[in-house]
């Protein structure tokens, strides 16, 4: 766990054991108790300068993070009441801001009513067949 401090409240996050890790291995390397912070501006500045240097057509932003780290929680499956008390949110509707859905999480949504459907019709032939059939 990592403590995480925004808008004048504290968060205690889990992190990962790769996370951890890697957090061990650069405050050995910088003989630091953390990460520098730096402010929402300066990154600004930096993401642009790494895109225009990629060639990446999409926007960066301080929050794209936070918009990946969302949609891809929700994506492998997690729960999004979980996914908003790990953002520190109040409302749902302010997590949901950070979750973009694209057309294969449809798809992979609509393709488990199949599953859905064919485990209520095996339910529903054992029931004909009877007890010990």
């Amino acid at each position: 766990h990592k403590t995480y401090r925004y808008d004048e409240k504290e968060l205690l996050l889990p992190i990962t054991r790769k996370a951890l890790g890697y957090l061990q291995d650069s405050q050995r390397e910088n003989e630091c108790e953390g990460f520098r912070l730096y402010s929402d501006q300066y990154t600004n500045r930096q993401l642009k300068i790494i895109g225009t240097n990629l060639r990446i057509a999409t926007k960066l932003h301080h929050h794209i993070g936070r918009e990946t780290f969302a949609t891809n929680f929700i994506r492998w499956g997690g729960k999004v009441e979980v996914l908003q008390k790990l953002m520190g949110h109040k409302k749902l509707s302010m997590t949901m801001k950070y979750v973009h859905v694209d057309e294969s999480m449809k798809q992979a949504e609509i393709d488990r009513l199949d599953e859905l459907d064919a485990g209520s019709r095996d339910a529903s032939a054992r029931r004909k067949k009877g007890p010990g059939n």
